[in-house]
């Protein structure tokens, strides 16, 4: 089983379900940073799971940083706002586990100034390749709003080629996570097809700056359309799940 670049040995249905009920545990429970845990006996019980599959999915959340094993004590939470690996909220929203408002505000600024940043380095280092890749993006978008059908894929293949333009590829790697944790939202934000255009037009904008090498207008284009999206996110938190 792969998360978030986590590799394990057991059934990922398995896996997937222990994960899922212990971060569900963990986060409805109230527990404070420090708070001590169910023993292993004690979890292995409650979900009805053997112990070694219980120990390899507690080793993936000890990795993630969510608990602290301590020989001869048991098991603790660590804080989870601070010390967890960003892969959690990326794991969290994976298993369709509901981020908090909190998180979703956060994790969209840390977003908008990534990219904001990588527009205006695609601007300076794009090559022929990425501007004809980036066209056919928005073909494809323009054909999926013709057909009614939702281009919310087309329009992740559109930042991330985007963030590819500057030749970065740990810039690659942390905005894909970005995408892995809005799934749900993009896709009811582009369950409209008038959304949809406005889009798909501030797609060509931006395409069109960064053909002409223009970094400045490329970010005031990327800030206007990110802000366009963050006001319906943030409108509709409690409404859409996480994932």
């Amino acid at each position: 089983m792969t998360v978030s670049g986590l590799h394990t040995q057991p059934s990922v249905e398995v896996d997937r379900a222990i994960l899922g009920k212990l971060l569900h545990y963990i986060r409805s429970e109230g527990l404070q940073e420090g708070a001590r845990l169910p023993s292993e006996r004690d979890f292995a019980t409650r979900l009805d799971v053997g112990r070694n599959k219980l120990r390899e999915v507690l080793s993936t959340l000890e990795t993630l940083r969510v608990i602290e094993m301590r020989p001869q004590s048991g098991m603790y939470l660590r804080q989870l706002g601070v010390d967890t690996s960003f892969e959690m909220l990326v794991l969290l929203s994976d298993l369709g586990l509901p981020l908090s408002r909190k998180e979703v505000v956060d994790s969209m600024e840390v977003r908008f100034f990534l990219e904001v940043q990588a527009i205006k380095l695609a601007a300076l280092r794009h090559n022929q390749d990425d501007l004809d890749g980036l066209t056919d993006i928005v073909e494809r978008q323009l054909a999926c709003v013709e057909k009614n059908t939702s281009s919310f894929q087309e329009d992740q293949e559109f930042h991330l080629k985007i963030v590819q333009a500057t030749k970065n590829d740990i810039f690659v790697r942390i905005t894909n996570s970005f995408f892995l944790m809005t799934m749900a939202r993009r896709k009811n934000y582009f369950g409209d097809k008038d959304r949809s255009m406005v889009s798909i037009r501030e797609h060509q904008n931006m395409l069109a700056a960064i053909q002409s090498r223009d970094p400045e207008k490329c970010a005031n284009l990327m800030e206007m359309h990110i802000k366009g999206a963050q006001a319906f996110y943030l409108d509709k938190i409690g409404e859409i799940p996480a994932d």
